[in-house]
Parts: C-alpha cells; structure tokens; sequence
C-alpha cells in the first residue's frame, strides 16, 4: 500500500477510509482456517469487496427476476437478452481409452506410499 493514489484509483477509497471500514466489518467477514485451507483474511475480503463495487460489476436493479409484495413472479431484465445457441451433441461421452489409462495411473499414485497423504483416508 505504498502507492496512495493507485490504492484510491483501484478502490475508490483511501487508505484511511479503507481501514476505517476494515475496524467496522472486521468481525462480520473473518473466517477460520480448515484443515483443508487457509481462509481469505477480511484484509484481502475488503479489497476484493470495494474493488468489485468501483468496477460497476454488479447486477442492476431489475436485471434478475423479482418478486412483487402481491407474490407476482416478474421477468427481469436478462430474459430480454440473446441467449447462446443450442449445439448438437458431438460424440459420445465416453472417454478415450488414453483417458482412462491417465486415471488409472493417477488412481494408482494418489493410494502409493509416494503419493497419498497422512489425512486424505479421513476424507473418502
């Protein structure tokens, strides 16, 4: 965060203002490690927050379906869009024998001594 103006034309804050909001949503948005990952801290949460909002990289307003007081279902704004076409099935969905055989030695390492790790039996 050395750089003060590059930190306020990505976030739209400032450093102060960013720490500031750090302190009030600090406790809503930590996590706690697992044993399968470390979490995101609520540091790299924030940025990642304000940076999507500077952007506009959001839904607007009735862009999604929406539900009126009365409980009428109505249509939003992304049904009006042009959607993909549909494709033709290729092939079949089986894979090819070179496929199975990359598998089958993946399999073969991932339950060797070389490959498999202390905890991964808890998992399966």
């Amino acid at each position: 965060m050395n750089d003060m103006t590059g930190f306020r034309e990505m976030l739209r804050v400032t450093v102060e203002e960013f720490y500031e909001l750090l302190a009030m949503v600090e406790p809503l948005i930590t996590r706690t490690d697992t044993v399968m990952r470390r979490s995101i801290s609520a540091k790299e949460r924030l940025s990642v927050t304000l940076r999507f909002l500077a952007t506009d990289a959001y839904l607007p307003p009735g862009y999604t379906d929406w539900e009126d007081e009365n409980h009428q279902l109505h249509n939003g704004a992304w049904r009006q869009e042009i959607t993909l076409q549909s494709v033709n099935m290729g092939g079949g969905k089986n894979p090819t024998i070179a496929a199975k055989e990359q598998r089958d030695h993946l399999k073969e390492y991932f339950v060797s001594p070389a490959g498999c790790v202390p905890w991964q039996d808890q998992y399966v």
